[in-house]
């Protein structure tokens, strides 16, 4: 229900200001976008939703003490958003299945897989990567900066920003290449 409310209110007049603030405020305020006003009904809109995803979890778990709400699922939930693309709620999605599966079932099989080669390399016999999940995790998000930025599956809007970015690079480099060459 979530998605079919955010999908629709993105397509609409409404979403057309939400896209035009979060590219280029300026720009938006400009052609008559009352700024104020569409940053405060993005942030009611995403209140919203939080509110009514957190009365959902806390309906399921039966019990919510802030104890369960630490900086560590934070952490978890920033990975799973820039793994999987920011803009797109399949990316998002797709993000959560893939830190999950990590951190469920990868950091197991790979404590395995240390633990039976600890027979020829000494050290890796108390190697328990389990504890060493979240310097992962950090690891992993700087990695999925560095190498690709806008997430496994980016909305199709960042996507082309992302690839007229580094159009435009290559051809301030080819310019000043040529400049350097023409002196």
């Amino acid at each position: 229900a979530a998605g079919a409310c955010g999908r629709r209110s993105g397509e609409g007049g409404g979403g057309g200001a939400w896209g035009g603030v979060r590219q280029e405020g300026d720009a938006a305020g400009a052609v008559g976008t009352d700024i104020g006003r569409t940053t405060l009904l993005a942030f009611a809109m995403g209140a919203t939703f939080g509110g009514c995803a957190g009365a959902y979890y806390a309906s399921y778990i039966r019990a919510v003490f802030p104890s369960g709400f630490d900086f560590t699922v934070a952490v978890a939930v920033l990975c799973a958003v820039v793994l999987g693309g920011s803009g797109n709620p399949y990316g998002a999605v797709l993000g959560g299945i893939v830190v999950a599966g990590i951190d469920r079932i990868g950091l197991g099989v790979l404590t395995q897989q240390a633990q039976n080669l600890s027979a020829y390399i000494p050290f890796l016999s108390g190697v328990d990567f389990q504890l060493w999940r979240y310097g992962l995790f950090g690891l992993a998000l700087a990695l999925a900066m560095l190498l690709r930025p806008q997430g496994l599956l980016p909305s199709i809007a960042l996507e082309r920003e992302f690839k007229a970015g580094r159009e435009e690079e290559n051809l301030a480099g080819i310019a000043a290449s040529a400049e350097g060459i023409a002196r």
